[in-house]
């Protein structure tokens, strides 16, 4: 083996001078964690949180033994670590399921969903849990003259108070109505609202968002007096006066719905949704009303394939930049769907737009973005590797829409996983997660951490007496490894990873850095098995000094 290593230490030395390949660095995957509920059956997430502490907060819902599903809770550390998990079986002994969730400065969870009573109805719920997972209050919500309800919302505003949006049915027009209601902090049901609109016909909240000023602001879809369904914005003051709501209908006079909605530091309102017009068919639909719901501009984006395009979420950023993912079909056939991500300005207008086709040209879609401090931006979904096997996708942009790195996740042979959920912590560490086939237990929940590795991690500050660069450990590894070294002086320093052909695979490390000692970690995770050097460069006393060691990925 030492043969070996010296064999292909040679070449690489020999054939340095060929011009490197550039690559952006890799996260490395810090824990993963699959929840398998009590059946072996089939389980599903909602919502993901995070404190301030880093802890992870996933709600779902899971398959109970001989209770249909349950609501489901689980709290992970910032190791990974399961702190406690929860789970809520109705009085019906039937299908319980979180819609929704929001995170209070204590770590307080509100949830949101729906329980099927002993008579099999099914009722809009609201529960509290502390930070320790313990039930603090249950409400369910009955109106006389309505049957069944769907919580799908929930928000909590500055005095503590919480907000749950859903709908019930109408017991006369046999059509859903959306339904607003106010709960105290301790659980006190202050008052409701409901909502039937011009059409008679459904009218059902998508989300739920509490404004600057305490204000209500709801997203979602409405029967208009036409035909279809329209894109609807409500805005409710705190003590569930109705505001305004405005209406958006596409050229078809078909079902047009919304699907995200955000406000900026502004106290605007961003929205968007699928418009359904009558040559482009289904467009992405984006748009911003001011507080006094006055609409201050709207777009829409038909894709190359002149067919479906449909937004799944949108956010804003500290300058009140606007960021879309969903998916679009680039051609008039099924799999041609590509997650499809947009970043404009404050006034609408297109900063970047990036489609990702995945390995095969199959389906990719869109589910979910999340921004960190420095404005990259992170766009999970899901992504066909072939022959309709879909798998966790995990998207990097940096702010100015260049792709950066992209991560998969599968288990089983023949994969169905999709990520719904993205969300970065104070450190900008990304943690995604949704569900993933598993052929024992069926779909599990999934979540992921991924640290940055994009820089090093500096050990000490006080100045080493040489410079020097060590052997990685572990070695071999499988796929991350760490390399450390020290630097005498403050200077220029770059650390890149070599195939065995010469070709720079990776750059670790490529700025100037003080004299100290750092500890870098490259994640392989995308690279096949075999050996592979690392080079440490930089100038010292006037010339440039390099040392290069080799190691073995295995896989």
């Amino acid at each position: 083996m030492i043969k070996l290593i010296c064999r292909f230490l040679y070449l690489f030395l020999i054939i340095n001078s060929v011009i490197p390949v550039k690559a952006n660095s890799q996260p490395a995957q810090e824990w993963l964690q699959r929840y398998n509920g009590p059946a072996n059956s089939f389980d599903i997430v909602s919502k993901l949180l995070l404190d301030d502490f880093g802890n992870a907060y996933v709600y779902g819902s899971s398959i109970g033994v001989g209770t249909l599903t349950d609501f489901t809770i689980i709290k992970y550390n910032s190791s990974g670590k399961t702190l406690w998990e929860q789970r809520y079986n109705g009085a019906g002994n039937s299908t319980d399921q979180i819609s929704s969730a929001v995170l209070d400065n204590s770590g307080n969870s509100f949830i949101t969903g729906f329980t099927t009573a002993t008579d099999f109805s099914n009722k809009i719920i609201t529960a509290k849990y502390d930070s320790s997972g313990n039930l603090i209050w249950i409400k369910t919500f009955n109106q006389t003259g309505y049957t069944n309800g769907f919580g799908q919302s929930v928000a909590i505003d500055k005095n503590g108070n919480i907000f749950t949006s859903g709908f019930l049915k109408n017991s006369v027009t046999g059509f859903y109505d959306m339904v607003l209601i106010k709960y105290s902090n301790t659980g006190n049901e202050m008052m409701s609202q409901l909502f039937n609109g011009a059409g008679n016909g459904d009218d059902v909240p998508v989300s739920l968002k509490i404004d600057n000023e305490n204000n209500v602001i709801i997203c979602g879809s409405t029967k208009s007096l036409l035909n279809g369904l329209d894109m609807i914005v409500w805005k409710y003051n705190e003590s569930l006066a109705l505001q305004w709501a405005k209406t958006f209908n596409g050229t078809s006079n078909s079902d047009d719905r919304l699907t995200s909605l955000t406000i900026d530091s502004q106290n605007n309102i961003v929205f968007c949704g699928s418009i359904n017009n009558n040559i482009s068919y289904l467009d992405y639909f984006y748009a911003k009303l001011n507080s006094n719901g006055i609409l201050l501009w709207e777009k829409k984006y038909n894709g190359t394939g002149n067919n479906i395009d449909i937004p799944s979420a949108v956010i804003t950023d500290n300058l009140n930049n606007i960021y879309l993912t969903g998916y679009s079909r680039t051609s008039a056939t099924i799999g041609s769907e590509d997650i499809f991500t947009i970043k404009t300005d404050s006034a609408g207008n297109t900063v970047w737009a990036e489609l990702y086709n995945g390995n095969v040209s199959g389906t990719d879609q869109g589910n979910s973005l999340a921004l960190d401090s420095k404005g990259n931006v992170y766009v999970c979904g899901a992504s066909d590797r072939g022959n309709v096997q879909m798998t966790y996708a995990l998207i990097k942009y940096n702010s100015s829409g260049v792709l950066q790195w992209i991560q998969n996740y599968s288990q089983v042979k023949i994969p169905e996983d999709f990520a719904y959920e993205v969300a970065v912590d104070k450190s900008d560490n990304v943690i995604v997660t949704g569900i993933s086939l598993d052929s024992i237990t069926d779909y599990d929940i999934v979540s992921i951490k991924y640290s940055q590795t994009i820089g090093i991690y500096e050990n000490s500050t006080e100045q080493p007496n040489n410079f020097s660069l060590f052997q990685n450990y572990p070695n071999p590894f499988n796929p991350t490894t760490r390399i450390n070294y020290e630097l005498r002086i403050t200077n220029y320093v770059s650390l890149k990873i070599f195939d065995v052909l010469g070709h720079e695979v990776e750059s670790l490390v490529d700025e100037k850095q003080n004299a100290g000692s750092y500890t870098a970690i490259w994640n392989a995770s995308e690279y096949p098995a075999g050996i592979y050097f690392y080079r440490l460069k930089t100038i010292l006393n006037g010339k440039y000094y390099s040392e290069t060691k080799s190691m073995i990925l295995l896989k």
